[in-house]
């Protein structure tokens, strides 16, 4: 049975807010050469591999919501047992260790809260952000695909707050903090999405809004910080949007238009949410993007949606009934489309999937295939994939399917668009506060056949985090949170 009252404290918020390794041993295999991943043409075998990011499951047993907040936000363990790690899973099928961790690559310390993972357009690095401890820990998968090693642990709020330099008002360097997810670059770099502002020494600012970004190189060099932030009425602001906390970004090749979403500020959800400022997000905004000088971007548009907590945004990346489409998500209410008809020049907005009435429902990413006609919206704290067909009314979506996918967080496809991949799990205060018991054994990372009407059959590939080293009954367990396909890295842009 699910705790539902944070929820209610969440609606109640929302009536405002829309009114205004430790190192561990790596296992090798070696699978026949040249094999074919079925439905997936021809890969070399050392690229017939996935990466996820795998993290210890916090110790939680007995705490109250209070004591486990403080815990998760408190180091240098974090309430962790163990360092996360990047886990390299074997996906040839003909391979005797399919579906199988084969190496684990560990982060250099426990890390507060690692996310979200990407790698590089080459397929030599693969980068992943510890949202609280605003920092990215990148590995080498170049050199040894099947056995990546850690190769750089970057600062990222030490190393914008240098490139920024001093606030104008305030007198002191103020950088950007808690990184969740990025964007890759046209020249190979990542810019990486920084959801608060980095200023230790002013507890009253640190972790708030607005949230910027950062240029990061594969190497780990940090060349870009934008925009410049100044301090009016006793307010971090850069003069560009306003959003309470910046969390995720898409961007449309055809449009050269990039879309962000607001979340809610990092201090708002970090050690539980409502025990710190309630500041969430409901802005969007559209930028006229930049991919060659990210920091001479313009915003184009900005919007205000009638919800809170907006997790999710996604660029359909051609004209649907001859519409310009971009889908988010919102953790309270389900999707909204951000839409433009011919011939006008501005966006609107509306909701066009509502969640199931009943709580204990929230969407967390939305995901569109391929083809363009169909949208995967995954219902963290209902347990679903929600699979909505959009060729036909892009504006009114029509529900195809309902699948369970237990604790399902991210989905991602194959190259040819035939398989979607699901992983599962959140171990944080989010996990905590919305489920009862707070953490299970069904983590893993699924996997669906997708059907030519863009429906889902489930298949027999299935990473069980249950096979883990850390797994019950040695400790509470690990999930997987984030993970790339190797043979299918990052839309190039």
């Amino acid at each position: 049975m699910r705790r539902v009252w944070p929820l209610a404290l969440l609606l109640s918020v929302l009536t405002l807010a829309s009114a205004s390794g430790a190192g561990r041993d790596g296992v090798s295999a070696t699978p026949p050469a040249g094999r074919t991943l079925a439905g997936h043409g021809r890969a070399p075998a050392h690229e017939q591999v996935a990466y996820a990011l795998t993290i210890d499951i916090p110790t939680y047993q007995g705490m109250t919501l209070d004591e486990f907040g403080t815990s998760l936000c408190t180091p240098p363990n974090y309430g962790k047992d163990e360092a996360g790690y990047l886990a390299t899973i074997d996906l040839d099928p003909d391979s005797p260790s399919y579906g199988q961790v084969i190496h684990r690559s560990p982060a250099p310390q426990i890390g507060a809260e690692l996310h979200h993972m990407h790698i590089n357009k080459e397929r030599t690095r693969a980068v992943m952000y510890d949202l609280y401890a605003s920092r990215a820990q990148i590995y080498d998968i170049g050199s040894d695909p099947r056995a990546p090693r850690h190769f750089r642990q970057v600062e990222l709020g030490e190393a914008s707050r240098r490139l920024l330099g001093p606030v104008p008002g305030l007198g002191i360097s103020v950088g950007y903090g808690a990184p969740h997810e990025s964007l890759r670059l046209r020249n190979g770099n990542w810019l990486v999405v920084m959801n608060s502002v980095y200023v230790p020494e002013r507890p009253d600012l640190h972790e708030g809004p607005p949230g910027g970004y950062i240029e990061l190189t594969p190497d780990g060099e940090v060349v870009t910080a934008f925009p410049k932030l100044r301090f009016v009425d006793g307010r971090l602001e850069n003069g560009m949007y306003e959003g309470s906390g910046l969390f995720s970004v898409d961007y449309n090749r055809r449009l050269g238009m990039m879309i962000h979403a607001d979340l809610m500020t990092q201090r708002t959800y970090k050690c539980g949410v409502g025990r710190g400022p309630l500041e969430f997000g409901n802005e969007v905004v559209l930028w006229d993007f930049s991919m060659k000088s990210p920091e001479q971007s313009s915003v184009f548009q900005r919007l205000r949606l009638p919800t809170a907590i907006l997790t999710s945004p996604h660029a359909v990346q051609r004209r649907i009934k001859g519409m310009d489409v971009f889908y988010v998500s919102s953790l309270l209410s389900g999707v909204w489309a951000v839409y433009r008809r011919p011939p006008e020049t501005q966006f609107s907005f509306k909701h066009v999937y509502p969640l199931p009435s009943e709580e204990g429902h929230g969407s967390s990413h939305v995901r569109i295939a391929p083809d363009g006609k169909t949208i995967y919206d995954t219902d963290a704290l209902g347990d679903t994939i929600h699979v909505l067909r959009i060729a036909d009314d892009p504006l009114n979506p029509v529900l195809l399917q309902e699948v369970p996918a237990p604790n399902i967080h991210v989905v991602k496809f194959s190259r040819d668009g035939k398989r979607l991949y699901g992983s599962n799990g959140i171990a944080s205060i989010i996990d905590f506060q919305f489920r009862s018991p707070p953490f299970g054994v069904n983590y893993g990372i699924r996997a669906w056949d997708v059907r030519k009407d863009g429906t889902l059959a489930p298949t027999s590939f299935f990473v069980d985090a249950l096979d883990e080293p850390a797994a019950p009954p040695l400790s509470n367990g690990v999930f997987f949170g984030d993970f790339v396909l190797r043979e299918n890295p990052e839309m190039v842009h």
